[in-house]
């Protein structure tokens, strides 16, 4: 290794940004859900080999939950293909279980990361903080052109711009500066320059999902942090005034998509027919659910009927996917009621609140205050969004959450 090799590793070690979590971050974001589920799982069978087959479980407790989830969804697909003398397709059932095993194998790397670096939350954060603002600001920079010859829009303009919790927890982390950074995270100007990058992200992404985020982040800190909060109210609506006079018609698309957010999610509907569904779209996925689960027998209310189970979408389901039905909907509550049942969707509540229990008291109040956010983020993002069970990896809210 050179003198310029070492110069350049040494800043990231100044600046307490570690490299491997790095590596794991961006591989989050650049590989498909399918290839980093397979780096997941070769990084768990390298941990534990090191370990001599010795792996301590911290949180047995919704480690328990998640094994229950899994045997539910396992066991209900065999008696659904032994009940129905049908077979579910190999690639469908297989799917499931790589989504549902994608949460102890990242759980697993988060530990690794974290006995790497001892337990640093300082290192947590620093590292955190710098992916975001870097990831997060360049990728809007890069898509800037073509937004700017197609904006007509909200969705033109925006788009699917990056995972929501990039843009989420960086802008938490800018303007809620954790008691272990002393100063800065990099230095003055990058940290200025990042806070007012991912302001600008935050509304240039116009998601929905990363305001409820962002708002689960921010409520265990609202008394504590009230004038922390009114800033970032401040220059968010600034940005907001700039991007609504630059571009009036996708603020104004924005602004109707935000009121429709109200009624959007329901699916109370006496009249499905194509307006109705394309404009209600999540509304019509749990209308659709709702009927699936009717037509259930008891037994299949109580367990579902397990891995590679789907919605039927009455021929509309080729609006979101290639496939014939839906595999997963915007709400995870729905998708696990479908594949596990009200057994399922217990043991997803169960889940959240022993992740609430875990989380050690003694813990800095900051930690500890984030780390609730984070729980509550995940839990409400679900309603409206597949969720961590089905909606692919998600490495930065594991990592706030098993730092500890």
């Amino acid at each position: 290794m050179n003198t310029m090799q070492k110069h350049r590793l040494g800043w990231f070690a100044r600046h307490n940004i570690s490299l491997m979590m790095l590596f794991y971050l961006a591989a989050s974001e650049m590989l498909s859900t399918y290839a980093f589920w397979i780096l997941l799982t070769v990084s768990t069978v390298s941990f534990v080999f090191k370990n001599v087959g010795r792996v301590i479980i911290k949180h047995k407790k919704s480690t328990s939950v998640l094994i229950a989830m899994f045997v539910v969804g396992f066991f209900s697909s065999l008696i659904t293909m032994a009940c129905e003398s049908r077979s579910i397709g190999a690639w469908l059932y297989i799917r499931d279980i790589i989504k549902m095993s994608a949460i102890p194998l990242t759980c697993v790397v988060c530990t690794m990361l974290a006995n790497q670096e001892h337990h640093d939350r300082k290192v947590l954060y620093s590292t955190l903080f710098f992916f975001c603002s870097v990831y997060g600001i360049g990728s809007m920079v890069v898509s800037i052109p073509s937004y700017i010859a197609s904006a007509e829009s909200l969705f033109s303009f925006a788009g699917n711009l990056i995972n929501q919790w990039i843009a989420a927890v960086g802008i938490f982390l800018a303007f809620c500066k954790p008691p272990c950074v002393e100063k800065y995270y990099v230095g003055r100007w990058f940290d200025l320059v990042a806070k007012i990058g991912l302001s600008i992200l935050v509304v240039i992404s116009f998601s929905r999902t990363v305001f409820v985020i962002l708002i689960c982040l921010l409520l265990p800190f609202f008394y504590n942090k009230l004038t922390t909060l009114l800033k970032m109210l401040l220059l968010i609506s600034v940005s907001v005034m700039i991007v609504w006079n630059v571009f009036p018609n996708i603020a104004a698309s924005f602004s109707d998509k935000v009121l429709r957010s109200f009624t959007e999610m329901s699916s109370a509907s006496s009249s499905w027919d194509n307006w109705n569904i394309v404009n209600n779209w999540r509304g019509y996925e749990v209308y659709c659910a709702q009927n699936e689960f009717d037509s259930y027998n008891l037994l299949e209310k109580i367990i579902g009927k397990g891995f590679g189970a789907t919605v039927d979408a009455k021929g509309y389901a080729s609006l979101v996917t290639s496939e014939d039905a839906l595999p997963y909907l915007h709400n995870g509550y729905y998708t696990t009621l479908i594949k596990m049942g009200i057994v399922g969707v217990a043991l997803n509540i169960g889940y959240w609140v022993m992740l609430f229990f875990e989380r050690k008291k003694c813990m800095d109040k900051f930690d500890y205050s984030t780390c609730i956010g984070v729980i509550l983020a995940m839990a409400g993002s679900m309603l409206a969004i597949h969720g961590i069970f089905w909606g692919g990896v998600l490495v930065i809210p594991f990592l706030l959450l098993e730092w500890d």
